[in-house]
Formats: C-alpha cells, sequence, structure tokens
C-alpha cells in the first residue's frame, strides 16, 4: 500500500476513534482506500514527489523565509553543524536552541528536483533516511 495513502488511512482511523457519530461514515472512506489505493486526500503528485537524494544533504533551519542556520545530514543520520558532528539530527539542532527541539521538525532540505522546501522528517517517513 502506498505510504501516503497508510498515513490517510491512519488518520481516518484515528478521528473515527475522536468521534463515533462520523464512525461509519470515515471507516466507509478507509474501506474505500484501502480498495482502490488512491486517495482524493492526498496532495499532488507534484507536491509528494521526492527528487533523487544523494547524500551528505544541506540542511537548514528555516524560518521567516530566511534559512539561518545549516548543516550537512548524512545517510546515517549523524549530521554536521558549525563543523561539529552529532549522533542525532535532535541534538544537532538544541546545539543551536540551547532547547529540547525535534530535529526532524526543525531541519529542512530543498529538494533537488522540485525546488520546494520540506522538513526533513519527510525523507525520515518515507524511509529514506
Amino acid at each position: 500500500m502506498c505510504l501516503v495513502v497508510q498515513e490517510d488511512v491512519r488518520t481516518l482511523i484515528r478521528y473515527a476513534r475522536k468521534y463515533p457519530e462520523y464512525a461509519e461514515a470515515l471507516l466507509g472512506i478507509v474501506e474505500q482506500e484501502l480498495n482502490n489505493g488512491a486517495s482524493p486526500y492526498a496532495p499532488k503528485a507534484d507536491e509528494t514527489a521526492v527528487g533523487p537524494i544523494t547524500y551528505p544533504i544541506e540542511v537548514f533551519h528555516y524560518s521567516y523565509g530566511k534559512r539561518q542556520h545549516s548543516g550537512m545530514l548524512f545517510r546515517d543520520r549523524t549530521i554536521t553543524v558549525n563543523g561539529i558532528r552529532h549522533d542525532h539530527v535532535s541534538p544537532a539542532a538544541m546545539s543551536i536552541t540551547g532547547n529540547n527541539v525535534n530535529g526532524w521538525t526543525w531541519w529542512w532540505y530543498e529538494d533537488p528536483v522540485s525546488g520546494v522546501n520540506r522538513r526533513i522528517k519527510y525523507l525520515q517517513d518515507r524511509g529514506l533516511i
């Protein structure tokens, strides 16, 4: 089953549990998703396509439309920031912020094909890192 469809199905099941009065309708959509394998709610293909990934990837913190910090992310999930290699993306982000930070959502990369800026969690969710 496609990753986007799996994600959609999980979301619909969560909503069915949270809103039992809509469970039957939501579970009907889940059944349709599982039968068709296509989601009417999925983003357009050009928004979900991931260009060819070659490591290391330049990553950056993207805030207020600007790249504020950068580093290099390696296939083994290590990341180099300011010349220091970190074992994981979260400690690398925390070395900059001084606070607890989820590195998967804090760091961004630019898709090499579409030019879209995405959180690196996008790569993690698709098993690319």
